[in-house]
């Protein structure tokens, strides 16, 4: 079982604290979680409105602690992508960053693809189930992750040219997808 601890430490050092950056298509955000999600939970589940004026908006994003932020990822991330269940610490915590990066489908695809590098037959279809975690807790954690971060490289590298505009993250995007 991978510890949270350890994978929410590395995911923050990325993360960082309150930033609003014009072209973020999330908006303003603080320790990675943005106004949009928070918006979204709100709305799902009553989470987000800590400054308790009856909305969420830009205030709250600022108001948002590091304990705030570590509920909402082991809810909404680590427990959703059953990292829980992955064997391997540094695993776990690879697929639990890109999901806070790039979504769950997203990073769920991208392991799964990284799987299939090793002859696994996983459908890439971005949904982690029983085979999926069977196919990432059979393969060797160092290979698996040199083809992992090969496959995180991929999509950042494509995203920014599909949206160049996103060109201005590349960088930091980059470092994440190696780290």
């Amino acid at each position: 079982m991978a510890n949270f601890d350890y994978a929410i430490q590395q995911t923050l050092k990325h993360e960082g604290g309150y930033n609003d950056i014009q072209g973020d298509n999330g908006g303003p955000t603080n320790f990675g979680v943005s106004l949009r999600f928070l918006s979204l939970l709100y709305k799902d589940c009553g989470i987000g409105d800590f400054d308790n004026d009856g909305d969420v908006d830009k205030d709250d994003v600022k108001k948002l602690t590091v304990d705030h932020a570590k509920e909402i990822y082991y809810k909404a991330f680590w427990l959703k992508q059953k990292c829980d269940l992955i064997n391997d610490d540094e695993v776990a915590a690879k697929l639990f960053d890109l999901s806070v990066n790039a979504g769950l489908a997203q990073a769920a695809k991208l392991i799964q693809r990284a799987c299939n590098q090793f002859s696994k037959g996983l459908a890439e279809d971005g949904k982690l189930g029983p085979k999926s975690i069977i196919a990432i807790n059979s393969i060797n954690p160092e290979e698996l992750l040199i083809a992992y971060r090969y496959e995180c490289v991929q999509f950042y590298l494509k995203l920014v040219e599909q949206t160049p505009s996103f060109s201005k993250f590349i960088k930091g995007w980059l470092r994440r997808a190696v780290s």
